[in-house]
Formats: C-alpha cells, sequence, structure tokens
C-alpha cells in the first residue's frame, strides 16, 4: 500500500494545514479562478520501482501492495474525507499491460472510478526515473504508445489530459504539447545540464536556485488564494504592501519545536 498511502497522507497534510491556518477566506471566494481547474491527488500504479525499459525493469516486485482491495480503501477514504476529490491514477508500462488477474481486476477498479467520480487515468513513462537515461526519441514513442494504452482500457473515447512523470526533458514536454495535445505535466526538468547529459555535476535540485524557486512558488500560491498583488520583502522574509498576510509566511511553532525562532527576528 506503499503508493497509495504517500497519496493519502499527503492530502491530509494538507488538509490539516488549512484547517489550522488563520482567517482563511474559502479558496472559490478568494481566487477568482476561471476556467475548468481542479485540485488533484497523484498516485502511481507500478510492477517494479523502476522500468530501464519496457521489458526490463530494476527493483522487487510491488503487485502485493498493487492491488484492488489496496486501490479500493484508498478511494473509498479519500471520498469519505473530501468528497468530490478526484485522483489521478498514473499507470507505469507494466502496470498497463501485466497480464496478472490481479492487475487486471486493478485496471477495471480504477476505470470505474474514472466512470463514478471522474478520475483521471494516465501513463508514467518508465515508472518514473529512466527517462533521464532513455533517448528522447524512445520516451516520445513511450508516451504516444502507453497514452494510446490508456485510451483502449478506459475506452468510450477517454484520452488523458495530463501525464505524471519523474524526469521529462523540455524537449519531451514540448513533444506532450505539440504532438499529443497534452499541456499538464508533473515532469521535473530538474536541472537541464544534468538531465540533459546525465553526468551533471550539480543535483538535480539544488538550493541554490530551488529554494528560490520554492519562495516564489508559495508567494504565487498566496498571491492566487486571495487574489491580490504580494510585494515580497526578501531579506526581512516578509510581505510588504500585505502585512495581514504574514501570519501565513510563518505561522506560531507549536510548543517543543520552538528552536531557531530566532532567525526570523
Amino acid at each position: 500500500m506503499q503508493n497509495f498511502v504517500v497519496a493519502l497522507l499527503a492530502s491530509a497534510i494538507c488538509c490539516t494545514a488549512v484547517a489550522d491556518s488563520p482567517a482563511m477566506t474559502p479558496l472559490t471566494e478568494a481566487s477568482g479562478l476561471m476556467g475548468h481547474r481542479f485540485l488533484t491527488l497523484n498516485t502511481v500504479v507500478r510492477v517494479r520501482q523502476i522500468e530501464v525499459t519496457r521489458d526490463t525493469a530494476r527493483g522487487p516486485d510491488e503487485s502485493a501492495v498493487h492491488t484492488s482491495a489496496e486501490a479500493r480503501t484508498f478511494r473509498e477514504t479519500v471520498d469519505k474525507a473530501w468528497p468530490g476529490a478526484r485522483i489521478t491514477w498514473a499507470f507505469s508500462w507494466l502496470a498497463l499491460h501485466d497480464s496478472r488477474d490481479s492487475y487486471h481486476e486493478l485496471r477495471e477498479l480504477v476505470v470505474s472510478y474514472q466512470k463514478k467520480f471522474g478520475d483521471e487515468i494516465t501513463f508514467i513513462p518508465a515508472a518514473y526515473f529512466a527517462n533521464m537515461y532513455n533517448t528522447r526519441e524512445q520516451v516520445n514513442r513511450d508516451l504516444h504508445d502507453g497514452l494510446r494504452r490508456v485510451s483502449e482500457i478506459v475506452g468510450d473515447g477517454y484520452r488523458p489530459k495530463s501525464v505524471v512523470a519523474g524526469f521529462l526533458s523540455a524537449e519531451n514536454l514540448r513533444y506532450l504539447a505539440e504532438v499529443e495535445g497534452i499541456h499538464v505535466c508533473q515532469g521535473k526538468i530538474w536541472s537541464q545540464y544534468a538531465v540533459d547529459n546525465g553526468d551533471g555535476l550539480d543535483p538535480g535540485s539544488n538550493f541554490d536556485y530551488a529554494a528560490k524557486l520554492t519562495e516564489i512558488i508559495l508567494l504565487g500560491v498566496l498571491a492566487q488564494r486571495f487574489n491580490t498583488r504580494i510585494e515580497w520583502d526578501a531579506k526581512a522574509g516578509r510581505i510588504a504592501n500585505h502585512p495581514e498576510l504574514n501570519a501565513f509566511v510563518k505561522e506560531p511553532a507549536r510548543d517543543g519545536w520552538r528552536y531557531g525562532e530566532d532567525l526570523w527576528k
């Protein structure tokens, strides 16, 4: 139940953070979002951790945790805790093609959730990691054939609207948009040098840019939530033009967790 639990835990953390934050206006009222955007929980269905190629994989067989029983428990728990929530079920190549009864039943069950809840079913190429090492052409072929397989399994003309991937190059992301017509992808380019060459000296998520990027993203979420412009004093770590929003930047530490509070003075 590892992958299902991870996604459920992530949703629980998010819900807790929202509930404990001070004086928050409901998102639908504050942000004024247009279009058909919605929040979805991502979960991965695979056979082994790393699918090096379509027929070569590394890691232990995870079929014992990828079962219809575990998926049903996960889906029912999410529906009970967060009515109306949608899940994106990302199947690896092996999970889409595994002929064992357990995977056949699991695919059928997830298809029924697409019909019932509007869940998204899509493809995760290489089950996360190997896209860094495969050729761009091979990754594109995997994307095309994997998405087609999803459409075949779901039927009724279904077409995925997103892709889940650990590593995807800018070239592969462009292919998704221009050829497959998919513009939503959880596929991190990470350090472009490291991904494109596979021999970069820097780690994929360097703190020299990752910390600043995370700061920008979180400020963007805050600006979107309250539908306002934010002027950020990076040196002081404070919002200059809306001081009342600083309560969301750094909440008071709980008792017993106050070490390092002087860093924020």
